[in-house]
């Protein structure tokens, strides 16, 4: 019998052996948990003694550096601010300009109104005149007629006698805020970066799920299941699981509305681009009812905020419903919701702002819309995917988030449509991000990079400060 081969294992080797020449390199036997490379016993202590090296030119020196400068800031005040000091002195030169034309304006308009209401009382006498010649050459008229004509003169002539005009002026100016003063944008103001940087999570757990996560309130996330036929719904507080299924075609565009207490999401159906919209409670495990929209043709994409549905047509139609009654609140078409040859990949509402992701000729664009959907500001962004933008706690900006295989990007725009890059969630391989209230909760994937690795597959919560 021929006896079985032997293959030898493969063998890591120490990653500084391997540099050196006329030596046998070792095994690599010792992970750094930094750089996920492996050394070899002897070498290990080199490798620490760089990081120690590196840490004391690159970072000590530094430290150093700025020690100086830390010391004379309060002696340098003055030259921070010398620019600033002269907007607020041009500001109070331009104001009181500003003060002086508004007066003259306010004369001007008040001579105006004195002379149209004398031309008004002029008119009434010539009326009430011509009235009572009439009523004499006709001879007709009657007790009635007298007292009614009498009272009309008596009138016109307390009119005469108190013309006045009321002038409001407001002299409350110390509540106005008429200049304000505030913290330019640096890279000191990484919202997510620095929620993980800098604060420790006030809730952690572990919840084997790989579906898409939503929070529906404080204490109950969901995980939704491709097609939006399975959506699991986890109690944070006492661990329980409830699974809700359905039949029925593939879904797409869920969305959870707090106030149905409801999933959302379409049905593409046979026929002319025809989208039927679906209610899914989850207080009971039933099948969901069908939402009947006066236009169903050609719908891209649906949202919610509070008590209002924003549907898309044909990436082009932007229009917002009444979820208590299923009214029709505005609709906005070219130019207004885009303009000719763009199309709308996303729609987001807040209290103040919609927040449109728009595809125009040159690439994307995030553009910043008031409540009457009239443009604030746009920027270019990155966003070779379809995805709706977070927004993050207190209406305070918008997080752009995708991480998927060699292609990642994370960013968030404020409401001043500056671009801040976020790259320590990047960094630390954040699989999921949602807001709920003033939480934001983070779900790391199964190949967190954390030196504990106890993130990895985690869900935190984190207080938005």
């Amino acid at each position: 019998m021929a006896a079985a081969s032997t293959t030898p294992s493969s063998i890591d080797f120490c990653v500084i052996c391997q540099t050196l020449t006329g030596e046998k390199p070792k095994p690599g036997i010792l992970p750094c948990l930094g750089c996920q490379q492996l050394f070899c016993y002897q070498h290990i202590g080199q490798h620490r003694q760089q990081l120690a090296d590196q840490l004391d030119i690159f970072v000590v020196n530094e430290r150093n550096n700025l020690f100086e400068i830390t010391a004379k800031l309060e002696k340098n005040c003055d030259q921070y601010t010398i620019n600033q000091m002269k907007e607020i002195d041009d500001w109070e030169f331009e104001t009181h300009e500003i003060i002086k034309q508004l007066a003259e304006n306010a004369r001007q308009k008040l001579h105006k109104m004195a002379l149209d209401e004398c031309d008004n009382l002029r008119a009434r006498f010539n009326l009430l005149s011509a009235e009572l010649n009439d009523k004499r050459e006709s001879d007709s008229y009657f007790e009635s007629d007298i007292e009614a004509l009498k009272y009309k003169f008596h009138q016109l002539k307390y009119d005469m006698e108190n013309v006045a005009f009321k002038i409001d002026v407001n002299n409350d100016l110390q509540t106005m805020e008429l200049i304000n003063i505030k913290k330019k944008p640096s890279g000191s103001d990484s919202f997510i970066d620095q929620i993980l940087l800098t604060q420790k999570p006030i809730k952690s757990i572990n919840i084997p799920n790989d579906g898409l996560m939503y929070a529906v309130n404080t204490n109950l996330l969901a995980f939704h299941h491709g097609g939006a036929r399975e959506i699991d719904l986890y109690n944070t507080n006492d661990g329980s699981l409830k699974t809700m299924t359905r039949t029925g075609n593939y879904g797409n565009d869920l969305c959870y509305s707090a106030y149905l207490q409801s999933f959302l999401y379409l049905i593409q159906q046979r026929g002319p681009k025809r989208c039927d919209l679906y209610r899914w409670n989850i207080t009971y495990n039933s099948e969901p009812e069908k939402i009947n929209l006066e236009n169903t043709q050609n719908i891209s994409s649906i949202t919610c905020y509070e008590a209002n549905l924003i549907v898309v047509h044909g990436n082009t139609i932007i229009e917002k419903w009444k979820l208590n009654d299923l009214k029709l609140d505005a609709r906005w078409r070219t130019p207004v919701s885009c303009e000719q040859n763009e199309s709308i990949k996303t729609v987001q509402m807040t209290s103040q702002y919609y927040s449109l992701v728009i595809n125009k000729y040159d690439g994307c664009h995030f553009e910043l819309r008031n409540s009457t959907m009239s443009r604030i500001g746009s920027v270019k962004v990155i966003n070779d995917y379809i995805i709706n933008p977070i927004s993050l706690p207190n209406e305070s900006g918008w997080l752009f988030y995708y991480r998927s295989g060699c292609t990642s990007y994370s960013y968030v725009i404020d409401n001043q449509l500056n671009i801040h890059q976020q790259k320590y969630i990047l960094a630390v391989k954040v699989n999921d991000i949602v807001a709920q209230g003033k939480t934001v909760i983070i779900r790391y994937d199964g190949e967190a990079n954390d030196a504990s690795k106890r993130k990895r597959g985690c869900i935190e919560y984190y207080e938005w400060k």
